[in-house]
């Protein structure tokens, strides 16, 4: 019970004020950011832990540039796509159905799920 009073002791001090108590911020809500919706583009298929290259199914389109999370029981990184590979050659954009090499800066493991940022 004092915790639910607690809550909306802070709930109406939000809205009185616009902020957190102690927050020096000018609005509350400017202290918020959403972050970017994310869509599956792939699955890991394979690790190379002496170079650091995953190998991704793709079931999208990927380009380099992209801004890319990794999502799985231990990892959870997000990078820029610096590059893309199949075949051992270079390519600036893959799409559904290829399996392209991709350079990682951590560690990824096999089932690990590759999304990618859309923007808004």
């Amino acid at each position: 019970m004092l915790k639910t009073q607690f809550i909306v002791i802070i709930r109406a001090y939000v809205i009185q004020n616009n902020s957190l108590p102690g927050n020096h911020l000018t609005s509350f809500d400017q202290s918020l950011s959403m972050p970017e919706p994310l869509v599956k583009v792939g699955d890991v298929g394979h690790y190379y832990t002496n170079i650091g290259v995953a190998v991704v199914d793709l079931v999208s389109t990927m380009k380099v540039g992209d801004k890319i999370t990794v999502k799985g029981a231990t990892t959870e990184f997000t990078q820029l796509v610096r590059s893309i590979q199949i075949m051992h050659k270079a390519v600036e954009e893959a799409g559904a159905g290829d399996s392209i090499g991709l350079k990682v800066n951590d560690r990824v493991r096999k089932g690990d799920e590759v999304f990618k940022e859309t923007g808004r």
